[in-house]
């Protein structure tokens, strides 16, 4: 047993909620690039088209994050993460729906690095936590 902490009572500690969460923030920026791939691979059977989706997606990704994450500094997080949390799931539907109707593939792309851009920026969010927490 930990001292100061009773594992009977049903409550995880802060470190231990916060390394959860963390790992399960993290777990969509390195899985949609692979999901993209292997689903526009099934629907297209084509490498290339899927590499091209998957590539957009990260380089939105890449291009908008340092954006994102000024903008937590000017207003805080709640907003910016809240649209991204809206925005994100939204682009993901209509890129799936594009790929199943398979008559619009050039739309896809874009829309893919759109994705990307939309993704929600969690590190300096869950950066800060662990420092509030540390002073505790």
């Amino acid at each position: 047993m930990a001292i100061g902490y009773s594992w009977g009572s049903g409550a995880l500690p802060s470190q231990v909620r916060l390394a959860a969460s963390t790992l399960l923030t993290r777990l969509p920026v390195s899985m949609m690039p692979l999901s993209l791939l292997l689903f526009v691979v099934n629907q297209t059977d084509s490498y290339a088209w899927a590499g091209l989706t998957a590539g957009a997606h990260v380089a939105g990704c890449a291009l908008a994050s340092p954006t994102i994450t000024r903008r937590y500094a000017q207003i805080g997080f709640f907003r910016p993460m809240l649209a991204c949390s809206i925005v994100y799931p939204l682009l993901t539907a209509v890129v799936i729906a594009l790929a199943y109707s398979g008559s619009a593939w050039w739309l896809v792309l874009p829309l893919a690095g759109a994705m990307g851009a939309a993704m929600p920026v969690t590190h300096p969010v869950l950066a800060g936590a662990w420092r509030r927490l540390g002073e505790e």
